[in-house]
């Protein structure tokens, strides 16, 4: 069960994602970014956790380790069936 996943205002290439999951067996975490075409930017988390809280840094980088354009983009979070989506404002 995904207890939150809250991402809002991107500043200077970096933002914080606080991820937490109520069930207390680990289970499989996902956090990807997407462009506002629904293409994925890059990939955060793909591991299996505890349950807790856990807090993630995106540095404003793709997969390839290009820094990406200010804009609009979406966090979304897998654990266990659940997901939730976040938009968050890249700002330069």
């Amino acid at each position: 069960m995904v207890e939150s996943c809250s991402h809002n205002r991107v500043e200077q290439n970096q933002s914080s994602v606080k991820t937490g999951h109520g069930d207390m067996s680990p289970t499989n975490v996902q956090i990807n970014i997407y462009n506002v075409l629904g293409q994925k930017v890059r990939s955060l988390v793909n591991e299996e956790h505890p349950a807790g809280e856990y807090t993630v840094v995106w540095d404003g980088r793709d997969d390839n380790g290009r820094s990406v354009s200010s804009g609009v983009y979406f966090g979304v979070m897998r654990a266990g069936g659940d997901q939730s989506v976040r938009r968050m404002v890249l700002l330069k």
